[in-house]
């Protein structure tokens, strides 16, 4: 497992988030994204797939 913090853009009813440009770190795949809250309690997971 690895984890890997992302730039993420929130907007009203969105968030937008950008893949580092060091593709060794985030490969081609489906990846579980998790936000956490500023106390680290992880949200539920959502499937993203990275091109």
């Amino acid at each position: 497992q690895t984890s890997i913090a992302l730039d993420l853009k929130k907007s009203k009813d969105s968030v937008t988030v950008t893949v580092p440009d060091n593709r060794s770190l985030v490969e081609s795949g489906w990846y579980m994204l998790f936000v956490t809250d500023d106390q680290g309690t992880p949200s539920k997971a959502q499937w993203v797939h990275v091109p």
